[in-house]
């Protein structure tokens, strides 16, 4: 499968998703300066909700669905921050969803996505 993505598109994606999340702020780590011996800008993604980068990708997923997909809901299998991400999404476009984890299915990870 492939999928022409152009610039449009990419824009289209950040207004979706900046619509539903915060900004991602970038901090100064001085220390850091000093260790590498340059300035080292830190891009914190432990502020997302779900404390990863990937709940764009769930976000934009849900947010863009057609109403037969909606519908159907969404499936995710992850050991992690995929199935925190789609969960999340689900949750926000109101789309039924089940997150089943290829680890322990008990796991402090599983119950947040449930």
């Amino acid at each position: 499968m492939t999928f022409d993505l152009t610039y449009d598109d990419v824009l289209a994606a950040a207004e979706v998703v900046g619509a539903h999340l915060p900004v991602t702020p970038l901090q100064a780590h001085p220390l850091l300066d000093q260790a590498l011996g340059r300035p080292v800008l830190v891009k914190h993604e432990n502020v997302q909700p779900t404390g990863a980068f990937k709940v764009r990708g769930g976000v934009h997923l849900s947010a863009t669905l057609t109403d037969a997909e909606r519908r159907h809901g969404l499936v995710t299998c992850s050991t992690g921050n995929h199935a925190q991400s789609v969960a999340y999404g689900a949750r926000l476009a109101g789309v039924r969803r089940s997150e089943e984890h290829t680890s322990e299915l008990q796991s402090p990870m599983y119950l947040v996505c449930r």
